[in-house]
């Protein structure tokens, strides 16, 4: 991989031009990227360890270009910021190196559009100093990239077994809007408060994916599709993307001195909203998918200093409910009629010892 990309970001004071502008600033930024991709593959394939079904190699250089930017507005009153900005991205294109199809051997880029409004803020409430951090966004995705199985039946080949491979495609578009927040209240001198929370809703506007699988495959059609056909997976929950996600966390500094050091406590509470791990498959075709929800209730303790050292000292606990939970599904179904999955860790108690060399 060769990558260049010059770019140019200024940012301009409005207020130099008029008084009605104080506190208003423009951001601008431009950028010109050239990836350069070179790749060399050897594919071999056994049935049984003794018949071959797959001997190749190939070698493919691709070049992809793109100009993408930044545009932006903010304006500051006092301790408050208020934000809106659009940016243009993209991910370059690549070689997909257990591709068995010539013509799957390389991909196309992707690209993404964001647009974002926000705002930052510290004030009090009554005698309680607070710090509010919002923002709303869009992200509009263009000739998503998605991982998915590649066959080819070689027409040199008498046989007409399809030799099996997987490729990178480009299906579609996609977007994605959500809302941030964080919030933190220093309840006290010694105790802080911090909350967050996010909501994101997501979508396929289109997906439609060239199916190179061993299997028939369950589209949107309801309908189980042989290699060959065109999938219509747009009705997908977008994959691993929660509704809700959100925090509760509360930080007390129990000691501080120059003699004995500074101790630390936190406890938080997290919480993670269901979510679908499948990529080629709808729910009804992939059983164990959706992933479930969780809350984690993790703690530490920090000792800083230890009696004035360079020593500091933590005690932690993380899922101190010993909450029992799925973290990923195998999705291989429609493949196998198999399915598995990976657990959580349990509950973890542990000590950690760092020296401050400096």
């Amino acid at each position: 991989k060769e990558s260049y990309a010059p770019f140019f970001q200024g940012n301009l004071d409005l207020g130099h031009f008029t008084d009605s502008l104080a506190g208003l600033n423009l951001t601008l930024g431009v950028r010109y990227t050239v990836d350069k991709t070179f790749g060399r593959a050897s594919i071999q394939q056994l049935a049984a360890g003794l018949i071959p079904l797959v001997d190749k190699s190939f070698t493919t250089r691709i070049r992809n270009t793109a100009i993408t930017y930044t545009a932006g507005l903010d304006y500051k009153i006092d301790e408050n910021l208020i934000y809106g900005k659009i940016s243009r991205g993209y991910k370059t294109g690549g070689v997909a190196t257990i591709a068995v199809n010539p013509a799957n051997y390389t991909y196309e880029p992707e690209y993404v559009t964001n647009y974002e409004i926000g705002q930052k803020s510290d004030f009090t409430l009554g005698e309680i100093p607070l710090r509010l951090n919002t923002a709303l966004y869009y992200t509009d995705y263009a000739d998503l990239q998605k991982a998915a199985p590649d066959s080819f039946v070689d027409p040199a080949n008498p046989s007409p077994v399809p030799q099996l491979g997987q490729a990178v495609f480009n299906v579609g578009k996609a977007w994605v809007a959500g809302f941030e927040m964080d919030l933190t209240a220093q309840i006290l001198p010694s105790l802080m408060l911090v909350a967050t929370y996010g909501y994101t809703k997501a979508e396929y506007e289109e997906y439609d994916l060239l199916y190179g699988g061993a299997t028939a495959q369950l589209d949107c059609s309801g309908e189980a599709k042989e290699r060959g056909n065109v999938l219509d997976l747009s009705c997908l929950p977008f994959q691993t993307t929660p509704e809700h996600q959100y925090s509760i966390s509360a930080r007390s500094f129990l000691m501080g001195s120059d003699e004995y050091g500074d101790i630390e406590a936190s406890l938080t509470y997290t919480f993670v909203d269901e979510q679908y791990s499948a990529q080629l498959s709808p729910p009804e075709g992939e059983p164990g998918a959706w992933l479930p929800s969780f809350g984690l209730v993790n703690a530490s303790v920090t000792w800083n200093r230890f009696f004035g050292s360079a020593l500091s000292l933590q005690l932690y606990g993380s899922n101190l409910a010993n909450k029992e939970y799925r973290i990923s599904n195998s999705n291989q179904w429609n493949l196998t009629y198999f399915r598995s999955s990976i657990y959580s860790e349990p509950r973890v108690l542990g000590m950690q010892l760092s020296y401050d060399w400096q």
